[in-house]
């Protein structure tokens, strides 16, 4: 496995051997369901070549099915996302030339249960600072693929809830985790990280759920325009306040 990608599997293996017991029961009382992983390393990484990699895609955080398999990005917005890279030109191969990762692998059903989760009564500092320490570990790690592979292009996909017109990250003065800001550790550390370097922007644009993605992308596209060209006209819309231009 890659350095990188190792880095990530011993990150996710400390936080699974240290929290599993608590969230996994945690998830199993919200839901009322028992069998449930708490969090989920994307199996598919494990046979990854950053070297033959295009793209770094990053979601929200896995959701039922994704728990179930080990893998991120299935079902329907996957099959939509695959659709797209392939039809559009922008890979030959989606399964080896873009890498999935997510904001967090903390699982929920919907993004907006971790809110429910951070806001849990039971819930103590620890775990709060659990779920920071997640959501900046995965932006850090886009952030470190992409300084050893320049060529790369993130895009980040969906913002989470922190973002409303032109404003980003709508936190108290100290940064609190507020309702309606859900992962906005990813998306500050993100910021800081990008707003400091030289290295191209990740392209921010709408999540492939609920055919957000392509009704954007059809709403701005046309002939003169290359793919890579229209997606980063939607994200220079999309990103206004959070990289500093």
């Amino acid at each position: 496995m890659e350095q990188n990608l190792v880095a990530f599997k011993t990150f996710y293996d400390k936080i699974n051997g240290q929290y599993k017991k608590f969230f996994k029961q945690l998830l199993e009382e919200m839901y009322e369901e028992q069998g449930l992983n708490p969090f989920v390393f994307n199996k598919d990484l494990e046979n990854i070549n950053l070297s033959k990699v295009k793209y770094i895609l990053v979601g929200d955080n896995p959701g039922f099915n994704e728990q179930k398999v080990s893998r991120y990005l299935i079902g329907s917005a996957g099959e939509i996302a695959r659709d797209f890279f392939e039809n559009e030109g922008l890979v030959n191969d989606f399964n080896e030339e873009v890498i999935v990762l997510n904001k967090t692998f903390l699982f929920t059903k919907r993004t907006e249960d971790l809110d429910k989760i951070y806001y849990n009564s039971e819930l103590e500092v620890e775990h709060r600072n659990c779920m920071q320490k997640m959501e900046e570990f995965m932006a850090q790690m886009v952030f470190d693929i992409h300084t050893v592979y320049p060529e790369i292009q993130p895009m980040i996909i969906g913002f989470a809830g922190c973002r409303s017109g032109n404003e980003w990250l709508r936190t108290t003065k100290d940064q609190k985790y507020l309702k309606q800001n859900t992962l906005p550790y990813f998306f500050s550390k993100l910021s800081k990280l990008y707003n400091s370097s030289s290295l191209t922007k990740p392209l921010i644009l709408k999540h492939f759920s609920f055919n957000q993605f392509n009704i954007d992308y059809n709403e701005h596209k046309n002939d003169k325009q290359t793919t890579l060209e229209t997606l980063s006209i939607i994200s220079h819309i999309n990103s206004k306040g959070l990289f500093e231009e």
